[in-house]
């Protein structure tokens, strides 16, 4: 997703088709770099760019109490600090979930604080889980191969000192499986915290 753009009619229709196909593995995969690559690069393109987005979310919650400029400019700086490894498009598609009432009714009020909220319900609730579930999954592709190269050699040694050579199948480590998910859960986390959050979607180097 572009980061600029005019806010012209076209751009809002464009904008408006693009955004209702978004999911959050579509935003997270997105073509593009963090917020905190953007702002490091052309600071005042970052904040013309959320300023933006803003006054769009604004426009489509037809909010009469709304966010001032120096309003809009503080939560920008906000989630600079606290959202840097956040892309364009998820910006986009928390609009879009607000919107559409994904969380809760606005009450025809929008201000830092609510925008905050969005954001740090669509991290915890929807961008967490899939980024802790993608981090592990390599680990978890490596133990099927493994379990299945350990099954087949038992498999033939029994096979050559019994007659029943059919072994039985080994019951699923349940509990390994969950523990890698919670260890990978709190080192995100701890990244997140300590402010080292990676871009786990793009090859490249980013804050």
């Amino acid at each position: 997703m572009a980061v600029s753009f005019a806010g012209d009619y076209k751009t809002s229709i464009y904008l408006s088709k693009y955004t209702a196909n978004l999911t959050p593995e579509k935003a997270i995969n997105a073509p593009g770099v963090q917020l905190s690559v953007i702002r490091r690069h052309n600071e005042s393109s970052f904040y013309k760019t959320i300023s933006l987005l803003l006054d769009r979310a604004k426009i489509l919650l037809n909010a009469t109490n709304t966010l001032t400029p120096i309003q809009i400019s503080d939560c920008a700086a906000r989630i600079a600090k606290h959202y840097y490894y956040l892309k364009i498009d998820e910006i986009l598609l928390v609009i879009q979930r607000a919107v559409d009432g994904y969380y809760g009714k606005d009450y025809n009020r929008i201000d830092g604080g609510v925008v905050m909220e969005w954001i740090r319900r669509y991290d915890v609730e929807e961008r967490t889980p899939l980024v802790v579930a993608s981090s592990t999954e390599p680990v978890e592709i490596e133990k099927k191969e493994k379990l299945t190269a350990e099954g087949l050699d038992d498999f033939y040694k029994k096979a050559s000192t019994t007659k029943n050579p059919m072994p039985k199948p080994e019951p699923k480590r349940v509990s390994d499986d969950r523990q890698k998910q919670a260890e990978a859960r709190a080192r995100y986390l701890a990244e997140k915290r300590a402010g080292i959050v990676q871009d786990y979607s793009q090859p490249q180097n980013a804050e």
